[in-house]
């Protein structure tokens, strides 16, 4: 009695046995009939492998899209396709992941499914920019309207506890300020925005505070937040050319030698200089200590 296959009865899946149950092979062109077992089958089928697929036709599919799915790019790559364009590039060797022009790194406030409301995306030749979904750069604690790799630049905001390391040449700045390194790496400067002036911090300078001795008498430049220097015997002021200087900043000067005379000093701020005015001519050469604060 011929019994249709479609009227044999099921073999449930947690009863298959890979290694006995058999399937039944037919050769057409010698008319004969051989038996494989369901595990030496799955293996014949592994052993081939799929075909490599393209982005327009990925090897490995979904019925309702057909051109969306995995593939082979190309050796060692492996593509992913979106509506038969290639979103996504899998390397060996480095662990590259390769994005197009228009991909980035997208969070939800919610399931991984909703809306991004955050992105970071390529904005050009080594640089990436944090925007919302509207493609507005952010306002965040992170947010940059750059972050250029080959210049090290950063513009943006970061929050007390975040750290932010720039590369040679690079700077940091803030309304009116900006801080970065000179190409030999030897320096730290501070420039003026206001009038474009530039100030150099060596190391020891930072770690000392900044600070400052000189053995000149009277007007002279000094660019550091804590200095000293003399005035001459019967000078009454003397303006220091200091970059840090802005109209804002506070002073404070007191007068370090126990001259007979001079025994305090006013100070005055102004962009780029500190006037310091004795209350009398000192009766020899006086020093004076100067703080700035900004």
């Amino acid at each position: 009695m011929s019994v249709k296959i479609t009227q044999l009865p099921a073999i449930a899946v947690a009863t298959v046995d890979p290694a006995n149950d058999v399937m039944e092979i037919s050769d057409v062109s010698l008319s004969t009939s051989n038996k494989i077992t369901v595990a030496n089958l799955f293996a014949a089928m592994s052993a081939g492998g799929a075909p490599d697929g393209t982005n327009s036709a990925p090897s490995y599919t979904f019925s309702s899209e057909p051109n969306t799915g995995w593939y082979k790019e190309a050796t060692a790559r492996v593509g992913l396709a979106i509506s038969g364009t290639q979103t996504l590039s899998l390397r060996s060797g480095t662990g590259t992941i390769v994005m197009g022009s228009s991909g980035g790194l997208n969070w939800t406030a919610g399931a991984p499914n909703a809306t991004a409301d955050t992105s970071i995306k390529r904005s050009g030749a080594g640089a990436v920019t944090v925007t919302d979904n509207t493609g507005t750069a952010g306002t965040g604690a992170f947010s940059a309207a750059a972050i250029s790799g080959t210049t090290g630049s950063f513009s943006g905001s970061v929050t007390s506890t975040n750290s932010l390391i720039a590369g040679g040449g690079s700077a940091v700045g803030w309304t009116g300020r900006a801080l970065f390194s000179s190409p030999d790496a030897t320096n730290i400067y501070v420039r003026n925005n206001a009038n474009n002036a530039y100030a150099a911090l060596t190391l020891a300078q930072i770690i000392d505070g900044n600070k400052v001795i000189s053995s000149t008498n009277g007007a002279q430049t000094i660019n550091a937040t804590n200095f000293r220097f003399p005035f001459a015997a019967a000078a009454t002021s003397a303006v220091i050319t200091n970059t840090l200087a802005t109209a804002n900043s506070i002073v404070q000067g007191t007068v370090a030698t126990a001259d007979i005379n001079m025994k305090s000093v006013v100070c005055v701020a102004a962009a780029g200089s500190i006037t310091v005015t004795a209350n009398t001519a000192p009766n020899a050469q006086t020093f004076v200590n100067i703080t700035l604060i900004n």
